[in-house]
């Protein structure tokens, strides 16, 4: 054999066993790296964390770098599963350095970085840069965005990766949640169930989409959307408190109360839950649950107005005037703004005969409302019943300005000017509201009574015959009548009439 050929074939066979020898010296770290890729597939990061680590440290100084940041990389994924930010962070980093242009590691530390999203934002950036094809980059970017509130740009960005991928499942579950925070219902539930078919990890597709249909008023559609998040995630407090709310609007209330009272078990803080529970009691008409209901949501809210408007309600059912005004006292000092406390208050000040307190009540909605115009007759009437026309007519003039065929202005207005005297006046009222509405009874008898003290009796026992047609059963109208017919002499008909109206009022007080 040629010498030189026996030279050739050893040396040949010492770089085969060199070669054997630096393999077995591999061969550690990369059955590390593979046990390493299995446990993190697996999501079993503590097992991941250590078979990467075990790889990294037997890695040769002269192996190719790709090598060690593929390690390193994996086991920043593994840090980012336990949500060990800064170990993630540290070890992106460490792949940035071995390898610049690595588009996955900055994406990466983004994700590690999402507590500071400015920072994130310009990682995912420079992916985008690296490999402007990157779809996750413009996912997780567009995710940002929304984070951000910036949903034009978000939009943007996740349109690009479905355009790069369009099977990308997150990214319309993502640019499904932008369009609902856009309040774009429509399109949020397009993407969404794009979403669902291609089958989004992320479970709160149906949650959103749900959410989509509730806003659109489709309540059968987000029942169905809320019970199949339930069912993959049963303890999402605030999922049932939405299927509650769709109950509720259905006027479903044993499958609504279920609900809410599954959401106090999971959240027993949740103030919003006693009160919609609270509701339903009282359209069950169990009023002291009701009640307790209210009282648990002022416990943990003692600033929640219509936890106090709700249970003043209550209060007042049970003629417990004094609970229903302390009550309506603290709905109108935590929503001074608020008209219908003004309202509710002053009416129930008119009930309890406290005409200087309710008077103030009626002012203060007027000067919130001005163009109230059941304000200025409430307020009207009490002036009224305190004799005092003048503050009483201004209260029934404006309501005229405001409503030219306010009926009961003109009744009103009409009997100020009787006592006034102005009759004229008083008359133009009363025929006003009875071209208004011609089956207004006493329109006719206070008319009669004007005619009357004028001693025009042809016009007053027309009116008073118009007063009985329409109510025929009325004793009142045929004793005035009756006495007319008296005072003229026309004694067979008083007659008549008086005997009518004796008749009519031992039906009413046999």
């Amino acid at each position: 054999m040629n010498l030189l050929l026996i030279r050739t074939i050893a040396l040949a066979g010492l770089f085969l066993s060199a070669l054997f020898v630096h393999g077995q010296n591999r061969l550690q770290p990369d059955r590390s790296y593979q046990a390493g890729k299995t446990a993190l597939d697996q999501k079993n990061y503590d097992a991941a964390i250590t078979n990467f680590t075990e790889a990294i440290k037997r890695t040769p100084p002269d192996s190719p770098f790709a090598f060690l940041s593929k390690a390193y990389l994996n086991r920043g994924r593994a840090y980012l599963g336990k949500k060990e930010m800064k170990r993630a962070n540290d070890d992106f980093s460490r792949v940035i350095e071995l390898d610049p242009r690595n588009y996955e590691a900055y994406n990466l530390r983004a994700m590690s970085n999402i507590n500071v999203l400015e920072i994130a934002a310009i990682d995912l950036g420079k992916a985008i840069e690296l490999n402007d094809r990157y779809a996750e980059g413009y996912r997780n970017r567009g995710n940002i965005y929304i984070a951000t509130q910036n949903y034009d740009k978000a939009l943007e960005d996740l349109t690009k990766a479905i355009t790069i991928d369009t099977g990308y499942a997150e990214a319309y579950r993502s640019r499904g949640n932008a369009y609902y925070l856009k309040q774009d219902y429509k399109a949020s539930i397009h993407d969404l169930t794009r979403a669902i078919v291609l089958g989004a990890k992320e479970s709160d597709s149906y949650k959103v989409r749900g959410s989509s249909y509730l806003n659109l008023n489709k309540i059968g559609e987000a029942i169905d959307d809320f019970t199949k998040h339930l069912a993959q995630n049963a303890k999402d407090a605030e999922a049932y408190g939405l299927r509650g709310w769709c109950y509720l609007q259905n006027n479903d209330y044993n499958r609504a109360s279920d609900d809410f009272t599954k959401l106090i078990e999971l959240d027993p803080k949740n103030k919003s839950a006693y009160y919609n529970r609270g509701n339903i009691y009282i359209f069950k008409k169990d009023y002291q649950r009701a009640i307790d209901d209210f009282t648990g949501c002022i416990a943990l809210d003692t600033a929640y107005a219509e936890a106090y408007r709700q249970r003043a309600r209550l209060y007042y059912n049970q003629k417990d005037y004094a609970g229903t005004l302390k009550d309506l006292d603290k709905w109108t000092a935590l929503d001074p703004q608020n008209k219908d406390a003004y309202l509710v208050r002053g009416s129930l000040y008119q009930e309890m005969n406290n005409t200087q307190k309710a008077a103030e009540d009626f002012t203060k909605l007027i000067a919130l409302d001005p163009k109230n115009t059941e304000a200025y007759r409430l307020r009207g009437w009490l002036y009224f019943t305190k004799q005092e026309y003048e503050q009483s007519f201004k209260d029934f003039n404006t309501i005229l300005t405001l409503d030219p065929k306010n009926a009961n202005a003109y009744y009103n207005r009409g009997t100020i000017y009787f006592l006034k005297k102005d009759y004229r006046h008083a008359i133009d009222d009363f025929t006003n509201l009875i071209a208004l509405d011609t089956t207004y009874a006493d329109a006719y008898k206070e008319r009669a009574r004007v005619y009357y003290t004028q001693k025009d009796y042809t016009h007053t026992l027309k009116d008073l015959d118009k007063w009985i047609e329409l109510a025929p059963q009325n004793n009142e109208a045929y004793f005035i009548r009756g006495s007319v017919y008296k005072e003229l002499g026309r004694h067979e008909q008083a007659d008549a009439d008086l005997k009518k109206a004796e008749a009519l009022k031992a039906k009413i007080n046999p």
